[in-house]
Parts: C-alpha cells; sequence; structure tokens
C-alpha cells in the first residue's frame, strides 16, 4: 500500500471513528426515521469572574475549627477567630481550704494547619457578654459580643502540629496557649459552680483572637474528641491550697460538649486583584477561590441553548474541567477539592442533580495537583430541555468552614490554563 493511501485510510478510521452513526446499539431509543450521530465539542464560549463569598453557617458538630491569620502575596490578608463555652463537669468541686491558682494553660487538640508554622502568633482571650447555644447557627461575619479588655494574652512561635507533646496524660499535637494566671484565681474563687447554668452565666464563654507576624498560619482544633478518660481540649488550673504544694492539683473545663463557632474576616485592599471583583476581563484570565467565606468563582455559558436551535440533543457526557495556576504557591497550597453549584434567578445556590445523583462521578477533587473536573451531564440536559433556567455556575471551596486555602485558577480566556467545558452529544435530526 503506498504511503498515501495508508495515510488517507489513517485519516478515515479516525473520521468515522469520532462522528458516525452508533452500530445498532441503543438504536431503538431513538424516534422512527430519525438518525442519531455522535458529537464532540470543547469550544463552549464560557465567562468567567470572581467575587466576594456570602457569609457562611459555622455550628458546634463541625469537625474542626480554624484560629489564626494569613498575609498572603496574592490574596491578602484574612484570619479566623474562635470563640467557645466550657462545661462544667461536676458542680460544687471541692478546691480545699484557701485555694491558690498557680497557672492556667489553654489545650486545644490540633488536626492541621495551613501556611507557614515557623511565624509568631499573638493570641488574646475575651470574655463573651452573651450567651452562645450549642444547637444553635451562627454566621461567620458576625462577632459575639465581648468585653473591650482582654483577660490573657500570650505571644508563641513556631508551633508546628506536626509534634507531638505530653499534657495530662494526652500524648497528641496540641496548641498551649499560657493563661494569666490572675483569670485563672478569679475563676477558682468565683463560687460560680452550683450548676453549670449557674457557671455559664458567670463566664459565658471564650473569644480568642490571633495576629500574626511574617505570611502567617492558620490552626485546625479538634475542639470535640475526648478520650474514654480525658479531654483533649481544655483549660486546664494547676493549682494548691493550704494542705498542698503549688501545682500539685488540677481543674479542668473542657470544650467538648459546648458551643463552638468561628468568626472569619478578610482585608482585600492588599490583594492582586483588589478593584477586579465581578470584571470580566479580570475573570477571563485568573479566577480564585478561598475559604473561611472568601472568594467565589462565577461560570457563565451565554450561547449554550444554540446547541439546540436546528435539532434536538441528548447529552451523552460532559465534563467541565479548570486549570489551577500554581505559579508561587508555597506554603499556598491549593483545595483538595472544590465545589460546583448551580445558579437560581434569586443568585442562590442549589446542588447539580449530576451531584445528587452521584457525589463520587460528580468529580471535584484535584488530580496530579493540576486539574479539577466535574461531570455535569444532568445539569446541561436540563438547560437544553428548558426544565432548568441557564443562569450559571458558582464554583467554590469545600468545606469553606473548616480549612482555610485558596486557589488560584485559570479563566475562560487564559492562554494557557483556559477553562473548558467538553461536551459529547448526540444529535437527533
Amino acid at each position: 500500500m503506498s504511503l498515501f493511501r495508508t495515510i488517507f485510510f489513517l485519516v478515515f478510521v479516525l473520521m468515522a471513528a469520532s462522528c458516525s452513526k452508533p452500530d445498532g446499539l441503543g438504536s431503538d431509543l431513538f424516534p422512527g426515521g430519525d438518525d442519531p450521530w455522535v458529537n464532540a465539542i470543547d469550544t463552549f464560549t464560557l465567562e468567567t469572574t470572581f467575587s466576594t463569598e456570602d457569609s457562611i453557617a459555622t455550628r458546634s458538630d463541625f469537625n474542626a475549627y480554624l484560629l489564626g491569620g494569613l498575609n498572603d502575596p496574592v490574596f491578602g490578608n484574612s484570619g479566623a477567630h474562635l470563640y467557645t463555652t466550657l462545661k462544667l463537669m461536676s458542680s460544687n468541686p471541692s478546691f480545699g481550704s484557701n485555694p491558690r491558682c498557680d497557672s492556667v494553660k489553654l489545650s486545644l487538640l490540633t488536626k492541621g494547619y495551613y501556611g507557614d508554622t515557623t511565624v509568631t502568633h499573638h493570641f488574646r482571650i475575651f470574655k463573651i457578654t452573651e450567651l452562645l447555644y450549642k444547637d444553635s447557627t451562627r454566621y461567620s461575619h458576625n462577632k459575639p459580643t465581648i468585653e473591650s479588655t482582654p483577660v490573657s494574652e500570650a505571644i508563641i512561635t513556631g508551633y508546628n502540629p506536626s509534634d507531638s507533646i505530653e499534657i495530662q496524660g494526652v500524648i497528641a499535637p496540641q496548641l498551649i496557649i499560657p493563661v494569666d494566671t490572675g483569670f485563672g484565681t478569679e475563676i477558682l474563687t468565683s463560687g460560680a459552680f452550683a450548676s453549670e447554668t449557674a457557671f455559664n452565666d458567670y463566664l459565658k464563654g471564650l473569644y480568642i483572637t490571633d495576629s500574626i507576624s511574617g505570611s502567617g498560619c492558620v490552626y485546625y482544633f479538634d475542639l470535640r474528641e475526648a478520650l474514654p478518660s480525658n479531654f483533649r481540649s481544655k483549660l486546664i488550673f494547676y493549682y494548691s491550697n493550704d494542705t498542698t504544694s503549688a501545682g500539685s492539683l488540677t481543674f479542668e473545663l473542657p470544650l467538648n460538649g459546648g458551643a463552638h463557632f468561628n468568626y472569619f474576616w478578610h482585608d482585600y485592599s492588599s490583594a492582586v486583584f483588589n478593584g477586579q471583583f465581578n470584571d470580566p476581563v479580570s475573570g477571563g484570565n485568573l479566577c480564585y477561590i478561598q475559604s473561611m467565606a472568601g472568594i467565589k468563582t462565577q461560570i457563565k455559558m451565554p450561547f449554550l441553548l444554540n446547541l439546540v436551535e436546528s435539532h434536538q440533543v441528548s447529552i451523552n457526557r460532559a465534563v467541565l474541567e479548570i486549570k489551577v495556576d500554581a505559579t508561587g504557591s508555597g506554603d499556598w497550597k491549593p483545595h483538595e477539592k472544590l465545589g460546583l453549584a448551580g445558579i437560581d434567578s434569586s443568585g442562590l445556590a442549589y446542588f447539580l442533580q449530576d451531584n445528587i445523583d452521584n457525589t463520587v462521578t460528580f468529580g471535584g477533587d484535584l488530580t496530579s495537583n493540576t486539574t479539577y473536573s466535574f461531570t455535569v451531564t444532568r445539569y446541561l440536559q436540563q438547560l437544553l430541555n428548558n426544565s432548568r433556567k441557564n443562569y450559571g455556575l458558582y464554583l467554590v471551596a469545600s468545606g469553606a468552614a473548616i480549612n482555610a486555602n485558596r486557589t488560584v485558577i485559570g479563566g475562560s480566556k487564559n492562554p494557557g490554563l483556559q477553562m473548558k467545558l467538553k461536551v459529547i452529544f448526540t444529535s437527533i435530526n
């Protein structure tokens, strides 16, 4: 066979494979006389912008709570404050004759972090002046009411959660914040231990803030885990009385079983994209996603209905592919997983049918540190059938209340990291 004929044969085979009638498989699904053709396209026009996220809910049943701050060269400054109640384990504890507080420590069981663990943290602890309830939902932009002056301050440098320490018989990664002894003395001598209600009326909770130097770090704490004989996150009092030596006795107020919430804040004045929110030109190049009620990306498909102008279409498979811009990421790791939601006529998010049907095949996981992919087959079919209106999609942080990650992605017109909608469909003539 000549070289020309060989090349022609190969080209013909490729063309036949990419645009051909199904050979009998599923042909009974099509109306009589209609001629189905399989097509593929990845050149849909997309429009991408980014905007600030709404406040998100925080509750007392989360598996992580955040504390720390970040000075991000791309995203500017952000942080998480923590507030919590303390739980009285038994009423009317006895501290002996003339109890004296020798020291106090706040122990927080650490399960992760985001950022640079070598930086310095300046922790401040305030008394809360309003009652908190563990079965309530609070939103991340709302602070509790607090006293104006902290009851304690501490500066800690270089806490690494990968290092386990032992305290009160527990060996685990624990951030230990020293607390002012005067505050401990006030609590031990308060006489407010008749019941948990009486104690919470006296000490409604603690609000903990953190200001940082350098690039910063946000820690993730488990405030709910307890061993069979010990609590891991707690306020520990070391005390003595007239019959014991200094620091020989302990009294604990665990956080487990109490109310826990986060307050998140952001300052984008130093961000590289400051002034570019909702700008389709900037968003066409790069877009941004940030946890802690930070930033979301909006994706529009303005010409999608052109696909059904002249014939019916059945979507075989549709995948939204998103590329990560990892330039200068360093400590600023992208999200391990993103979320994708539909937008309704009021601008609110809703779950896509593809996600409801199968969360595993729906996707959103970061693969090879470069790409997020979402299956949107059912969603596109709904748009083409007019059972859903095309108001676009939100690309958001997954687990936004329990991590501090941020991600930079290519927009709809980025030459090297272009976001694409890849669709395989059947045209029914």
